[in-house]
C-alpha cells in the first residue's frame, strides 16, 4: 500500500472555532466539571454497575447504558446527560425492561433510534440461559417496546455466545449473533426490528451460516444503500480460521454464497474481523492476519458482491509484527481510522497507534502509524467515536502516573491529516482513583461525551460521565480576541506584528501552574510548530519566535497564534513578512 509524507504538522483546530464558540455558548453555566478529579455520577448506588455502550442523544448530550445487580440479579439501566452535564430521567438510570426475578439480563449493546433515544439489546436469562432481548428507550427516557421488552428469535437460534447490532437507518436495528444450536458448533443468525420493535425476518431469524463447524465474532455494517454486510471468524478449514461474510437486504434476502463467502483468501489465519462502511454499496474490513506466529493487521475493500476492490490478499495497516486490532471507525469520507497498540522497545511498555486508510487503500498516516499520545505509557480498553469533522476521538486507562492498580482515563483528538488537536500527551478525563473496567464515548458537537464504570467511592463500580468540548477542555468557555484584558489566564499580542523577518516575541499570563500548548498555525488550519508544551507556573512567560519551523523560514503570510490550557483557549493574529 502506498503511503503518504505528512508535510510540517498537520495538526489543525483553530478553523473549528466558530462551532466550538457556538456549542460552549450553550453550556456556560454547566455541570461539567472543570477539573478531573470531579466529573458528573449518573448511578451511585450501592451495587456494581459495569458499561456497556454510550450513545449521543442527538442533541449534544450522551446516553449511557450498564447492567447492575441492584434487584439481586443484574439488570439493565440507561441514563442520559444532556450538553450541559445535567443528568436526566430517573435518579440512577431507566430500567430498561422489567423481568422475572431472578433472570439476570446482561452485556447491553445500544445503538442510537435517530431521534435521541436508544436502542437496546442484551443477553437475557429468561428464555434459556442466553436468549436475546431489545427495548427502545425514547428521548424522554420511557420504554417504547412494552415492559418486557422483545424477543429476537423464539426458536433455538436464540442460544447465543456473542452479538453484534447496528441500526438500520429507521429507527430499528439488525443484531447479528453466533448461537451454538446443535451444542456442538456455533452457527451465525441474524434479525431485524423495525421502529416499532416487530421481527422483521422470522420468528427464529434468519440463518446466515450453519455449517457444522464453529462460526464465531459476528460483526455487522449497514451500508448506505440498506444492504447490511455480516462477517465473522470462521473455522471450516479444520486448520485454518478465515473469514467469511454475508450481505442482506433489509428484506431479508441473502446476496452472497450459501453458508457465506469466503471474504479473506490468504493462508494466513485471519481473525478478529472489524467494519466499516463506506460507499453506497461498499465496505471495508480489517482484520489480524497470523503468519507462523508473525502478527499483522490487513484490510481490504469490498465492493457489492463481496469482491475485493483493493489488490492482494489484504494491505498492511501497520508494520509487519505489529497485531491486535483494538478499534475502527469511519472516516465519513470513504476511508477509515484503525487503533492498535505496540510495544515500546525503550520503555516496554504499550502505547497506542492509529492509522487512516484512504477509499483508494492509501495510508494517510506514516507507514508506522500516529502516536495517539507523546507519552509512552501503558494505554489499554480504548472506545473511539467519530467528531464528525473527519478526524477521531479517542480514550483510553492510562498508567501515566504509576499508581497501579488505579488508572487515569484520558481523552485525544487526531485531526484527518494525523497529528493531535488536543494536547500532545492527551486530555486527563478522570483522575480520581479509579480501576474500572469499561468505557465508553460518545461524539458530541465536535467533542465528546464519555462514560464509565469507575471504583472511587468503593470496589462496586458506580457509572460516571465527562464532557470534552471540541478544544479539549472540561467544563470551560472560549475567547477569541477578547475586547478586555481577561482577568484570568491571558495571551498577548505578539509584538513586533507584523513580524518583520519573522522575529517576535509572545507572552501569555497564567495565575496559577497549567499545562500550556502554545503553538503557530497556518491559514489552512495545519499546526506548524508548537512553541511550548507543557507545566508552566503561574506569571508571564514570553517565547521569542524566530519564523522558523523544523529548521526552516515560513512563508510570509497570515498565522495564528494559539494558546491552550486546561482552563482556556485564545487565538492572536501574527503577519509574517
Amino acid at each position: 500500500m502506498p503511503s503518504h509524507s505528512r508535510p510540517i504538522s498537520k495538526r489543525w483546530a483553530p478553523f473549528t472555532l466558530a462551532v466550538a464558540l457556538m456549542a460552549v455558548a450553550r453550556v456556560a453555566h454547566a455541570a461539567w466539571p472543570p477539573t478531573p478529579t470531579q466529573n458528573v455520577p449518573l448511578c451511585t448506588t450501592a451495587f456494581s454497575s459495569q458499561i456497556g455502550t454510550a450513545i449521543p442523544d442527538q442533541r449534544g448530550g450522551a446516553i449511557a447504558v450498564w447492567y447492575e445487580d441492584r434487584a439481586g440479579d443484574f439488570d439493565v439501566f440507561a441514563r442520559r446527560v444532556d450538553s450541559g452535564g445535567f443528568p436526566q430521567w430517573t435518579a440512577d438510570g431507566v430500567r430498561v425492561c422489567v423481568a422475572p426475578a431472578g433472570t439476570a439480563q446482561i452485556l447491553p449493546k445500544a445503538v442510537s433510534d435517530g431521534a435521541g433515544g436508544v436502542v437496546v439489546v442484551w443477553i437475557d436469562g429468561r428464555n434459556g440461559p442466553n436468549a436475546l432481548f431489545a427495548q427502545h428507550v425514547d428521548s424522554s427516557g420511557v420504554r417504547q417496546w412494552g415492559d418486557p421488552g422483545v424477543i429476537l428469535a423464539t426458536g433455538t437460534t436464540n442460544q447465543v455466545t456473542e452479538f453484534s447490532v447496528e441500526s438500520d437507518g429507521a429507527g430499528g436495528i439488525v443484531v447479528a449473533w453466533a448461537s451454538s444450536v446443535s451444542g456442538i458448533s456455533s452457527d451465525i443468525y441474524a434479525q431485524r426490528l423495525n421502529a416499532s420493535g416487530v421481527l422483521q425476518w422470522g420468528s427464529n431469524a434468519k440463518t446466515l451460516c450453519s455449517n457444522k463447524l464453529d462460526q464465531v465474532h459476528p460483526v455487522v455494517v449497514r451500508k448506505t444503500s440498506g444492504t447490511f454486510v455480516v462477517a465473522w471468524e470462521d473455522q471450516r478449514a479444520i486448520f485454518n480460521t478465515f473469514v467469511f461474510g454475508q450481505a442482506v437486504t433489509g428484506a431479508g434476502t441473502l446476496l452472497w454464497a450459501a453458508d457465506g463467502l469466503q471474504l479473506v483468501n490468504s493462508a494466513e489465519n485471519a481473525i478478529n474481523p472489524m467494519l466499516v462502511a463506506t460507499g453506497s454499496d461498499d465496505c471495508l474490513l480489517f482484520w489480524d492476519a497470523d503468519s507462523v506466529g508473525v502478527g499483522d493487521i490487513r484490510g481490504k475493500r469490498l465492493g457489492t458482491a463481496g469482491a475485493a476492490v483493493w489488490a492482494g490478499a489484504g494491505l498492511h495497516m501497520f508494520p509487519i509484527g505489529v497485531s491486535g486490532l483494538l478499534g475502527v471507525m469511519t472516516d465519513h469520507v470513504g476511508g477509515a481510522y484503525l487503533v492498535t497498540s505496540a510495544t515500546n522497545a525503550t520503555t516496554h511498555t504499550n502505547p497506542l497507534w492509529a492509522q487512516r486508510v484512504q477509499g483508494d487503500g492509501s495510508l494517510l498516516f506514516s507507514p508506522s502509524g500516529e502516536r495517539v499520545s507523546s507519552v509512552p505509557s501503558n494505554q489499554v480498553q480504548v472506545a473511539l467515536a467519530p467528531d464528525n469533522q473527519g478526524g477521531l476521538l479517542l480514550t483510553w486507562y492510562d498508567d501515566v502516573r504509576g499508581l497501579a492498580p488505579d488508572m487515569d482515563i484520558i481523552a485525544q483528538r487526531l485531526s484527518p491529516f494525523g497529528g493531535s488537536v488536543w494536547y500532545a500527551s492527551g486530555v486527563s478525563v478522570c483522575l480520581a482513583p479509579n480501576q474500572g473496567p469499561g468505557l465508553c464515548i460518545a461524539q458530541s458537537g465536535g467533542g465528546a461525551v464519555i462514560a464509565w464504570s469507575d471504583t472511587r467511592n468503593s470496589p462496586s463500580p458506580d457509572i460516571y460521565a465527562q464532557g470534552v468540548d471540541a478544544l479539549g477542555r472540561l467544563g470551560s468557555g472560549v475567547s477569541v480576541e477578547p475586547s478586555a484584558p481577561p482577568a484570568a489566564t491571558a495571551l498577548a499580542r505578539p509584538s513586533p506584528n507584523p513580524a518583520s523577518h519573522g522575529s517576535t516575541s509572545i507572552s501569555y499570563t497564567l495565575t496559577g501552574p497549567e499545562r500550556v500548548e502554545l503553538r503557530v498555525v497556518d491559514p489552512s488550519g495545519r499546526v506548524v510548530t508548537v512553541l511550548e508544551d507543557g507545566v508552566r507556573g503561574a506569571g508571564t512567560h514570553t517565547v521569542t519566535w524566530d519564523g522558523r519551523a523544523r529548521g526552516r523560514s515560513l512563508p510570509p503570510g497570515l498565522y495564528l497564534v494559539q494558546l491552550l490550557t486546561p482552563s482556556r483557549s485564545e487565538i492572536r493574529r501574527l503577519v509574517v513578512l
